[in-house]
């Protein structure tokens, strides 16, 4: 394998010369940026789950969306995941976490990217103010597999982006 760095600013892009077992040469474009963690902060009273709303500039590029809400996340720096999935808690949401559950550690792009995300469910603490500008309360959906929905043990890492994505509905005041 060869490695040339095609460009390297707050990411890396490297092309990658692979000769695959038949024997074959392979050339790939390989982003490389680091891990992130996820949390999803819950509150199990109000049934609701805590989501950010960040400008992203490829979602915008794309769609012309300017807004997208989405789970608190952020690069792991020089720190164990857990450590950074309350860090962005904080940051973004101006929470404090309880115990973290652990959901999965996953490969985000694993075609294009080297990020790996650890994701994370939380109940969390603190402010809990809808005026908040990066702030969205959503419902727990009936179908949620949440522990705090349905007395599940556990939130399949395949039902965590299918139930905190399209299936909210705002709250009701």
């Amino acid at each position: 394998m060869n490695r040339n760095v095609g460009y390297a600013g707050y990411l890396k892009v490297h092309e990658l010369r692979i000769e695959l077992a038949d024997g074959t040469l392979v050339s790939r474009d390989v982003e490389t940026h680091g891990d992130a963690a996820g949390v999803l902060p819950y509150d199990t009273e109000r049934r609701c789950a805590l989501v950010v709303r960040l400008f992203r500039a490829p979602v915008f590029g794309t769609t012309r969306e300017m807004v997208l809400e989405e789970a608190c996340a952020g690069v792991i720096e020089k720190e164990d995941d857990e450590v950074a999935a309350r860090r962005e808690a904080y940051e973004e949401l101006g929470v404090s976490l309880l115990a973290l559950e652990r959901v999965a550690r996953i490969w985000s792009s694993p075609g294009v990217s080297t990020e790996r995300q650890s994701l994370f469910l939380a109940p969390h603490v603190g402010r809990f103010d809808a005026d908040y500008p990066p702030l969205a309360l959503k419902l727990l959906p009936r179908t949620c597999q949440m522990p705090c929905a349905t007395g599940a043990t556990r939130c399949p890492a395949s039902s965590w982006a299918q139930n905190f994505s399209a299936e909210f509905a705002p709250p009701q005041r």
